[in-house]
């Protein structure tokens, strides 16, 4: 869902600003995918022209930008994305293991947003990771599966910025409460 998000930004965003390149990559691309499956079915590799290549570029750079932007606002101001939402999950700041924090004389585990600093480092590496070149789409891969076998179930970008993904359960208001 953050995904489509955050390419439905990129596109209103570069309508608004560049409608020539948009209008040139549709032309562009249109071109290139007739003559590519011309050039397959004569058995034929047809390269992309330089136009293109740079035009994407240019589309993928505004979508990381916006991809970040996106991410960071969400989760330093709500703690969560839209998509995190959906998915009834918050990002949170997390907490030293329970071992440490006995140590330390905190009697149980608290729940704190993830903190700017924490949203930045979060916002930029999955902006990064999600829109970057083929190299990064295989750190994507091991972001995406790191919970699995994590001890703490994080991914990459949680284990770099330091945040835990929990189910957000809604707490208790003190009207409903009974004492």
């Amino acid at each position: 869902m953050d995904t489509i998000i955050a390419w439905i930004l990129t596109g209103v965003v570069l309508n608004l600003s560049v409608p020539d390149l948009v209008t040139g990559w549709n032309k562009l691309a249109t071109t290139y995918r007739a003559e590519f499956m011309e050039g397959a079915r004569l058995g034929r590799f047809v390269e992309p022209p330089q136009a293109l290549a740079e035009a994407s570029m240019t589309v993928v750079l505004v979508l990381g930008v916006i991809t970040a932007f996106y991410s960071i606002i969400m989760l330093g101001v709500r703690g969560a994305t839209v998509g995190h939402r959906l998915m009834g999950v918050k990002v949170i700041k997390a907490p030293l293991p329970m071992r440490w924090l006995s140590l330390a004389g905190y009697p149980r585990f608290v729940e704190e947003k993830p903190g700017w600093m924490r949203s930045i480092s979060k916002g930029l590496g999955w902006a990064l990771f999600s829109t970057g070149t083929s190299w990064f789409a295989l750190v994507q891969i091991v972001n995406v599966l790191l919970p699995l076998w994590h001890p703490r179930k994080q991914s990459v970008t949680d284990v770099f910025a330091s945040t835990l993904l929990v189910r957000d359960i809604p707490q208790p208001t003190q009207e409903g409460s009974h004492a």
